[in-house]
């Protein structure tokens, strides 16, 4: 895969499915969900960690606690966080960024340290 900017900060590796013995680390990935992330990140004006972008079924049922069905099988889904910034204050920006309930859906995970993006509601663009 070449691994080439899909908007101004995001490359597709970074969406990339990380599991081992599975689709090769294929990133099949909703233009809508970057597009969210490059919003968040130039409302931060710091760099934005994707986690975990795309999973296969594979990889997604290795992941403790994931649902079978995840968001993240769709390349609709992402797991972020911002180097110095706490996940109260960056679900606090995801939420200003844009009408959360009209665009998609957030979980913050203070104890593991990112939030949760996803589109599963995608109606409009980000601001």
């Amino acid at each position: 895969m070449r691994d080439e900017y899909i908007t101004q900060n995001f490359k597709r590796s970074e969406f990339a499915c990380q599991g081992k013995n599975c689709c090769g680390g294929s990133a099949p990935i909703d233009p809508r969900l970057v597009s969210l992330l490059q919003a968040i990140r130039s409302f931060i004006g710091k760099p934005v960690t994707v986690l975990s972008g795309f999973r296969c079924r594979t990889h997604n049922a290795t992941i403790e606690g994931a649902h079978p069905e995840s968001y993240h099988t769709l390349g609709m889904a992402a797991d972020i966080c911002v180097k110095g910034m706490n996940v109260k204050d960056l679900y606090q920006v995801c939420l200003r960024v844009c009408d959360i309930e009209d665009y998609g859906y957030l979980i913050p995970y203070e104890h593991r340290g990112f939030v949760h993006v996803d589109i599963r509601n995608c109606q409009c663009n980000p601001q």
